[in-house]
């Protein structure tokens, strides 16, 4: 793993927002915890901690299920992670196999809604699916953690955490 920010150009950029306000301090509680956010994802199999390597605060080896078109068998891909914590998020940047590599910036904006800002860079001959997958799942990962942070902020104002 190299740099939160690598010098290579990106190909694609796509952002993703919470669609309601969530209180800050639960929001930010869990997309800083990044295994917990990993496993919000629906396609992941599995998620091995490992040793970070500075600057980065965490490492993980995840397991994905790949959805292909046409076929119902969904082969695993298994890609390298690392994380590293911001005052109003986490970041993270992923190394996958054949050449892909993807960034993503998780903020709690001022007005409490979420935001993920990532980008991706791929070869051409898998650009178009990498782009398809990564949006679909993202938007999923999305839904999934607004309703995370809903339920722990409910959780929160009736003194049960």
């Amino acid at each position: 793993m190299t740099s939160p920010y690598p010098s290579q150009a990106k190909d694609t950029e796509l952002t993703v927002y919470s669609k309601g306000s969530h209180p800050f301090s639960v929001a930010l509680s869990i997309i800083q915890d990044p295994k917990q956010l990993i496993l919000l994802h629906s396609r992941v199999v599995s998620c091995e901690p490992g040793t970070p390597t500075p600057p980065y605060t965490s490492f993980y080896t995840v397991t994905d299920a790949l959805p292909l078109p046409f076929i119902s068998y969904q082969p695993r891909t298994s890609y390298k992670v690392s994380f590293i914590e911001t005052e109003r998020g986490i970041n993270s940047y992923a190394e996958a196999g054949a050449g892909v590599i993807a960034k993503s910036t998780w903020t709690v904006e001022e007005d409490g809604r979420i935001k993920e800002r990532g980008d991706f860079e791929a070869p051409w001959w898998i650009r178009w699916y990498v782009e398809r997958t990564w949006k679909g799942s993202h938007e999923e990962l999305m839904e999934n953690l607004e309703r995370k942070v809903s339920t722990r902020a409910e959780g929160t104002s009736r003194g049960l955490e």
